[in-house]
């Protein structure tokens, strides 16, 4: 027999949970935990791959390469690259603007058009590009609107390019359609690389340490770049060693030479020459051996940083066992419970574990956008109304593993946002659109349409039921019987 339950829950506030290089020293000095995202997560009408996602970004990148400085993608997204040769040293800037018909409601859709553009345009391999895109998005959140901040880093025509209202990303996806401009800072020299010690140093990696997680996979990220660009500097060591002693063989070749006609116009003329060329190649050996004694640095550096990730993981796994062993005492479990978020205006939540006795949360769902205060238990999984009227976003039926809080299926019919939510014979009970008007619709555990009313409802109106009956308010304002399975009209 189907254990079955309708659940309903108060208001409570929603608590938180136990060529030219892009200049990657301006990204990664800002604290990676001073921002948080707040993204839209439930239903929409129209999905699309990641892959397609970083086309658009790779897209763009391939207009700039075309010899473009401002392109567009569909009036939806554009970028604007920006090189002003009298910038007196400070930086220069692409700036990646999210349009007012976009709909991009995610930050990691954001960070997967940026890391396309990163890849395409300066040719950063994915890994890397997903890194600085990351922090391309906390850099502009933090300085948001922050112009005079930027005068004091960025050059006067990108200065020029930025709307003071626009400039930055909000924290709030709905807030990001028009009023979006992301700063891509550039080193003012084109076409220079950065040091990627600039861009993780140690305030940052002490602040991702105090993360729960300690902020181990991003940090790893940081660790193999470095590891990278760490290889490929000491093969142009070894490259610029080899050069410079071929160099001072021929020096040497051609003072001997001019040696032999010492006294003469053309030897004295040569013997200057090599005495010169002498003086340049001592200032290369010195600007190599400055070269690799900071990459050594560097080399023991980041080895000092894969020992302390070693030592943290190590610590968050013994922590990890003592929470196991002294998590739900005997006699206490965990039940699923509806957080709201009252600093939503929609009062919109997400479903929680909470331990029954203690009322600690123990985990938290995905999805944020779950509408009304009723939900249904049936079995082993939660039914719930959730989402958005704002096409690509949608308001659909969905189910949810109570013990994972994973999503096992999502309707596919448009339901009324804050419709009632019911229960009768196995069968689930919500107000459905179609065609711009509202019926009753009865749907199975599969959250499959099984019958809609031919008659014209109200969408706000209760579903109470006699019988075999059920009864509505029409559009018109009569309560109207229905026959609780086909949902046709009774006399």
């Amino acid at each position: 027999m189907k254990r079955i339950f309708m659940c309903v829950v108060f208001f409570t506030s929603l608590i938180a949970l136990t060529a030219e290089s892009v200049d990657k020293t301006e990204l990664f000095k800002v604290k990676k935990d001073s921002v948080e995202f707040l993204n839209y997560e439930g239903p929409h009408t129209k999905f699309e791959t990641a892959a397609q996602i970083r086309g658009i970004g790779g897209s763009l990148g391939k207009e700039l390469k075309n010899g473009n400085e401002d392109v567009r993608y569909f009036n939806k997204y554009s970028i604007m690259h920006i090189i002003d040769k009298k910038g007196n040293g400070l930086l220069n800037a692409d700036i990646f603007s999210i349009e007012k018909n976009a709909v991009v409601d995610h930050i990691d859709n954001i960070r997967r058009i940026l890391s396309g553009y990163l890849e395409t345009f300066y040719k950063y391999p994915s890994e890397d590009a997903k890194v600085i895109a990351e922090f391309i998005t906390y850099y502009n959140a933090y300085y948001r609107r922050n112009i005079d901040y930027f005068k004091t880093v960025y050059a006067g025509k990108v200065i020029a390019a930025l709307d003071p209202d626009k400039a930055g990303i909000s924290t709030r996806y709905m807030n990001w359609p028009g009023k979006t401009q992301i700063l891509i800072p550039l080193l003012p020299e084109s076409g220079k690389k950065v040091n990627i010690d600039t861009v993780s140093s140690k305030e940052v990696i002490q602040d991702l340490r105090t993360k729960q997680d300690k902020g181990i996979e991003p940090r790893k990220g940081m660790v193999e770049v470095k590891e990278k660009e760490i290889s490929a500097e000491q093969k142009k060591i070894e490259e610029a060693k080899k050069a410079l002693e071929e160099e001072k063989k021929s020096v040497v070749e051609q003072k001997q030479a001019a040696e032999k006609a010492a006294g003469t116009p053309a030897g004295e003329k040569t013997l200057a020459e090599t005495t010169r060329k002498e003086a340049e190649i001592k200032q290369k050996e010195q600007n190599i051996k400055a070269r690799e004694t900071e990459n050594n640095n560097r080399q023991a550096s980041v080895q000092q940083e894969r020992e302390q990730i070693a030592k943290d993981e190590k610590q968050l796994l013994e922590k990890k066992k003592t929470t196991a062993k002294s998590g739900t005492a005997v006699g206490e479990t965990v039940i699923p419970f509806l957080l709201v978020n009252d600093n939503d205006p929609d009062l919109m939540g997400r479903f929680v574990l909470a331990n029954d006795k203690t009322g600690i949360i123990t985990k938290k769902s995905s999805l944020n956008t779950v509408r009304g205060r009723t939900f249904l238990l049936i079995d082993s999984s939660l039914f719930f109304i959730a989402g958005i009227d704002k096409p690509p976003k949608a308001i659909r039926l969905m189910r949810m593993n109570k013990d994972t809080l994973e999503i096992e299926q999502e309707g596919s019919d448009d339901i009324y946002g804050e419709s009632v939510l019911t229960l009768k014979n196995g069968s689930l009970y919500a107000v459905t659109r179609k065609e711009g008007k509202w019926y009753v619709g009865r749907f199975n555990t599969e959250l499959e349409l099984q019958s809609r009313s031919k008659t014209e409802v109200l969408p706000v109106t209760p579903l109470p039921f006699d019988g075999g009956k059920v009864y509505v308010e029409s559009k018109f304002g009569r309560i109207k019987p229905l026959k609780d399975d086909t949902l046709q009209p009774l006399p």
